[in-house]
Parts: structure tokens; C-alpha cells; sequence
């Protein structure tokens, strides 16, 4: 359907304005009172091919054919008005019959060219894609209904704004120079060439855009024919095409990894539990001390190996994948109890502390604590390690405490260990506090407030 405010704008030469219309009456009206006052046998009726023309100024066809009918009767009026003559009646009905042809003729020729200028004014609406015509000082001087659509302004508010109106407030300022290098030497083509160009719409959001150049000459000086497309959809597609690149790049790596663990670790893993199972077929004697902590090793490298597996597969292990906070860290402490040493409890102050957890953050937290158990027990040779499970001030806080050999957290700097710990707990909101000193142990707090939101995968 035609967009009439801005159909009517876009031939400009071709309207008829506020001043027209009480012209075309007014020179009627005066070439008729000439018409009456000249003698019969002159040609006064030509001069109604003035208003007909001013007419023609008007995209309407229907205006053109009423002026006409009205020039065609005042035509015949003045010859009743007209005073008598001595050219003979023949030739004066001869002159008004040639004036009436003469203004129906041109009604022919103009209604022809009202006519290629509605198709014009409809070929620019049917456009999908924003157009707005720019004059030399960067006022907007047309736009269609594709633009205004895209960016939410009517025809109305556009018409005599700079075009500055539809750019972002940080893009403003270089805006001018550059319009006046490309009046410099114009030429089509399309605007800011390798650069993400942004339009604003009447409600100060952003979208990117597309906009290509094209220089036009009118009489009324060097005009620019902007269009302008929305390419919100093909960035979104071109976002998760990169995205899928990206994962696609993490599986392949996943994949080597998975590989080399496979190929390398796991395998040192199974020479090493082979060993101990043949070391242990060795030791004959039941009675010998050794042999429940060979068993315990060789358990302990096959839980290792079911892990390897694990993350191969891209899982996490059975206890991290718990929805109980509590129940994961008592499987961990299983998981290191060898023997009488070190001693290893679980205390929990607050039992409510733990409602609301997210799988993720119960993931996490379960990780921090493993690692800081195994720390305990692999490196710092702690009697004893205890995890401590409260709520303060309305936050959740796990403290995992030992009396081991402790040590200069400057001197050993930032290990992988603690590097790890402290990443996830960044990932689930949680502030985590190491303290440490050379033989007086270790104490990691992890902190994270009660909220609505949780962290999820």
C-alpha cells in the first residue's frame, strides 16, 4: 500500500502546494475577465494552458482533468462574454474549438507524466529496506516507509533533521567531515567500509546497519540517496556461526587431549596398578602390615583411572555430580581415609546453610574441597583435616582446616592447585580466603552470600 506523506514528498517539483491552489482559480479567473473584455477572433483561450500547467504540478491526475474541464467551459463561456468582431463566426468558433483541443492535449501529456511519477512514488515505497534522500547540508529531505518503520520515526519528524538525528551520540561528531569528503568526490558506494556501522532509533536503542552511497544531481544542487538495511539477523547468524567454530575448536582439542591422556597417563596408570597387583601376589604372607595399604593404593589408582575416564568422556566424577553438598564432601573424605592417619570429620553447624544450591555451585565447591583435602594430605602430611560447613551473616561458608607442615603462600606462589580454587570460585560468585604459615597449617574459607539467582551450567 502507498505510503502517501512520503509518496507525495518524493517528486517535489510535481506537487501542488498551499499557494497553487489559490493560484490556478485566480488566473482563471483573470483570463476569462481579459477573455470578456477582448474582441471575438483572438487566441485568449491559449492562456488557459498556464493554470493547466500549474496543475500539472499535482501527482493527481484527477486535479488535471477538473482544471481542464473547468479552462474547456470558461473557453465557451467567453464566447458569449467576448464582444463582437469582425472576423467571420466560422473562424472564431475555428480558434475555441483549436483552444479546447490544445488543453486537452496537454491534459494527455500530463496525466502521462503523473503517471510515471506514481510509479516511481510506488516503486520507492515497495522498497523493503530503509531510503532517505540527504540535500548538501546533511537535512533530511525524504524518507520511505521502510526507514521509518526501521526506525520507529514518522515521515513528519524526519523531514528537515539532519541525518545525524538517526546516528548514534558517539559516531556525531566525525559524522560532518566525512560527508564532506564524500561531496568532495562522490561516487556510490557503501558507507564505512570495514567498520560496524550502528543506527538509532526513536527509542535510543541500537542496530547494526548496512548503508550504501549514491550521489544524485537535481536542480536544486547535489542530493545523496541513503539505503539503509537492518542486519541484526545475519549478525545473530554470523555470532553463532563463530560459536559453533569455537566449540568446534574445544572438541578437537578435548579430543587430543583425550588422546594423549589415553595414550600416555592412562596407561602409565595401568602399568602402575598391574605393579602393585603383581607386587602384591608377591607378598605371601597375610600377616605382613603392608598388605592393606597396598590394597588401598591399588583402589586408589583405579578410582584415579575411572576419573581419567571420566574426563575423557567429558563427565565429572560420581562425587561431583551430587545434588548434596554434604554427602559429596563425606564421599571425598572417604576417598582419602587410609589407615588411622590422618584423621579426617565433616562438622555441619548449620544444616539449612545448603538449601538452594545450584548443581554448578555444589560442583564447584565440591572441587575446591577435594583439592584442598588432597593438599592436606598428599603434601602437607596433616595428622588431621577437618571440613566445617556454617552459615554466617546470612552466607554460606565451608572451611577446610589442617595442622600440617603449612607453608609461605608468597615463597610457594600462585600453584595450579590454589590458581584452580580460586578460578572456581570466581565462576560461582564466592570469595575464597587461603591462610597459611610454615608448621602452623592451613585454613581455605570459601564464602558465598544467599541470593535469588544461582549459578547454573
Amino acid at each position: 500500500m502507498l505510503h502517501r506523506q512520503s509518496a507525495q514528498r518524493l517528486i517535489k517539483f510535481f506537487e501542488l502546494g498551499r499557494r497553487d491552489h489559490l493560484l490556478i482559480p485566480l488566473l482563471m479567473l483573470t483570463i476569462l475577465i481579459f477573455d470578456w473584455r477582448t474582441p471575438l477572433g483572438h487566441a485568449v483561450g491559449i492562456g488557459y494552458l498556464v493554470p493547466l500547467i500549474l496543475a500539472g504540478r499535482s501527482a493527481s491526475p484527477r486535479v488535471v482533468r477538473v482544471v481542464a474541464s473547468v479552462c474547456s467551459g470558461l473557453i465557451v463561456i467567453g464566447y458569449f462574454l467576448a464582444p463582437p468582431s469582425i472576423v467571420p463566426a466560422a473562424m472564431v468558433m475555428l480558434d475555441r474549438t483549436v483552444g479546447i483541443a490544445v488543453i486537452w492535449t496537454m491534459v494527455k501529456f500530463l496525466s502521462g507524466s503523473t503517471q510515471e511519477d506514481q510509479r516511481l512514488q510506488t516503486a520507492f515505497e515497495a522498497i523493503p529496506s530503509g531510503l532517505l534522500v540527504a540535500d548538501g547540508m546533511g537535512n533530511i529531505v525524504l524518507v520511505n516507509a521502510g526507514l521509518e518503520r526501521m526506525f520507529g520515526y514518522t515521515g513528519d519528524e524526519l523531514i528537515g533533521q539532519p541525518v545525524e538525528r538517526l546516528i548514534p551520540e558517539r559516531y556525531r561528531g566525525a559524522h560532518p567531515s566525512q560527508r564532506a569528503v564524500f561531496f568532495h568526490s562522490p561516487s556510490a558506494r557503501p558507507m564505512g567500509s570495514g567498520r560496524d556501522l550502528y543506527g538509532l532509533r526513536k527509542n535510543g536503542s541500537e542496530f547494526p546497519v548496512e548503508i550504501g552511497l549514491n550521489p544524485m544531481k537535481t536542480n536544486t544542487g547535489m542530493t545523496i540517496l541513503c539505503s539503509v538495511i537492518d542486519i541484526t539477523e545475519r549478525k545473530q547468524v554470523e555470532e553463532r556461526l563463530r560459536r559453533q567454530e569455537v566449540l568446534h575448536r574445544v572438541f578437537e582439542e578435548r579430543e587430543a587431549v583425550s588422546r594423549n591422556l589415553h595414550d600416555g597417563i592412562l596407561q602409565s596408570l595401568y602399568a602402575i596398578q598391574l605393579g602393585l597387583e603383581h607386587c602384591r601376589r608377591l607378598l605371601t604372607t597375610p600377616s605382613q602390615p603392608v598388605l592393606p595399604q597396598m590394597d588401598a593404593r591399588i583402589e586408589d589408582v583405579g578410582l584415579v583411572i575411572a576419573e581419567v575416564r571420566d574426563f575423557m568422556t567429558g563427565q565429572d566424577p560420581p562425587w561431583a555430580c551430587t545434588l548434596d553438598l554434604r554427602a559429596g564432601i563425606e564421599e571425598i573424605l572417604q576417598l582419602h581415609r587410609v589407615g588411622e592417619r590422618p584423621v579426617l570429620g565433616l562438622h555441619m553447624v548449620d544444616p539449612d546453610s545448603m538449601v538452594g544450591l545450584s548443581r554448578e555451585e555444589i560442583k564447584h565447591l565440591l572441587y575446591i574441597v577435594r583439592e584442598a583435602i588432597s593438599n592436606a594430605v598428599r603434601h602437607a602430611s596433616a595428622e588431621s583435616c577437618h571440613v566445617t560447613i556454617a552459615s554466617i551473616e546470612g552466607r554460606l561458608q565451608v572451611r577446610v582446616e589442617d595442622d600440617g607442615a603449612g607453608f609461605a603462600r608468597r615463597a610457594e606462589g600462585n600453584g595450579r592447585g590454589f590458581g584452580n580454587m580460586e578460578a572456581r570460585a570466581r565462576q560461582i560468585g564466592a570469595a575464597i580466603d587461603i591462610v597459611s604459615a610454615p608448621g602452623r597449617g592451613t585454613r581455605i574459607t570459601i564464602a558465598m552470600a544467599r541470593r535469588e539467582i544461582h549459578v547454573t551450567s
